[in-house]
């Protein structure tokens, strides 16, 4: 997906890593555009306290 720069996930094990890391390897679904945002807010952890 060209329009993602960075991608920020959270894991609870060095296996869920392993996963995610190996996911991204490969060919990834398209996501639907329900799940697309453009709220800085909500997209930057920093800002997440203005929420």
């Amino acid at each position: 997906m060209p329009q993602i720069e960075k991608v920020v996930v959270g894991v609870d094990s060095a296996n869920q890593l392993q996963e995610i890391i190996t996911a991204a390897e490969g060919n990834l679904p398209m996501l639907p555009s329900s799940l697309f945002c453009h709220d800085e807010k909500l997209l930057s952890p920093h800002l997440w306290s203005q929420l």
